[in-house]
């Protein structure tokens, strides 16, 4: 079949909504299988010459992460997609999100993106992305486990350690009811409206970095301003086996596990806690490192 000819038909296939997605490899993926249950023809071939690659196989480099993409080609796919002006401006934004190295620039994308005028983002991601986004969100949470608050937001917002401002105490409280996650009783109080909140052990999301980061900074504050018997941080550094970090992040998970529950089985809560783990590599591996055996 002639390129433009089958350029043709595969415009009349129902497109996949690109809007809908943060990972432009998710996209393309989908994008590629939609077309090719409809057209046999429609190959990673034909992709790869209609693109410009030398290679066959740097689509399928893409797809699996491989590979990133250069302005150029965000440009070739830009065309071969048939993307209009809005689409063609989300898609490079989602290569530019997807490509980021750092936290701060990722976060920066995030937000262009669950702010773009068409993204279909807005009620699911950016709402888990905004609890996430401030500590004292799941703290004030935590708090109307065992106090009465009706509507004095300045006695809440001192109840925080560090304390916050009323107006941040009023924010949290209209996000939380919004996202379900609090509710006023028969007496008007707020309450939980689940005992425990968890993101999960794998989550790897840009918001809960996010939260982690907060956290972070949080312990820097309780070590200057928090007596030695309110507060407990240390530090450990380890010398291991080649799969000693799996093995201690197994114990943090168990311990974890072990804490959800305390916390779920707790029958009459006076205090939030913050608790953190971090367990990272401070050494290369001997390969990596020049070692010679």
């Amino acid at each position: 079949m002639r390129s433009g000819v089958f350029s043709v038909y595969l415009s009349k296939i129902n497109m996949v909504d690109l809007f809908q997605y943060t990972d432009y490899r998710k996209y393309l993926r989908d994008y590629y299988e939609a077309r090719r249950a409809a057209l046999k023809a429609f190959t990673h071939r034909y992709i790869s010459q209609a693109i410009g690659f030398k290679s066959t196989g740097t689509f399928a480099q893409i797809l699996q992460g491989k590979t990133n993409m250069s302005p150029h080609t965000v440009a070739s796919f830009v065309r071969f997609l048939a993307l209009k002006k809005d689409e063609a401006d989300y898609f490079e934004l989602l290569v530019l999100f997807s490509q980021s190295k750092g936290h701060t620039e990722k976060k920066r994308y995030f937000e262009r993106i669950i702010a773009f005028p068409k993204s279909n983002l807005k009620q699911v991601d950016s709402t888990q992305y905004a609890f996430y986004e401030k500590w004292y969100y799941s703290v004030i949470r935590e708090v109307l486990a065992f106090h009465p608050f009706k509507d004095d937001y300045r006695e809440l917002s001192r109840m925080l350690e560090p304390a916050i401002s009323t107006a941040e105490a009023q924010k949290a409280i209209k996000l939380l009811e919004e996202l379900g996650l609090i509710r006023r009783n028969e007496t008007g109080a707020y309450e939980k409206s689940d005992p425990v909140i968890t993101s999960g052990y794998d989550t790897r999301s840009l918001a809960v970095n996010q939260f982690i980061i907060e956290t972070l900074d949080l312990a820097k504050v309780a070590l200057d301003k928090l007596p030695r018997d309110e507060r407990s941080l240390s530090a450990l550094t380890l010398s291991l086996p080649e799969d000693g970090y799996a093995m201690v992040e197994e114990k943090i998970k168990n311990f974890r596990r072990e804490l959800l529950e305390l916390a779920r089985n707790c029958p009459d809560p006076k205090r939030v806690i913050q608790v953190n783990f971090q367990i990272f590599p401070v050494s290369k591996k001997p390969e990596e490192g020049g070692a010679h055996a």
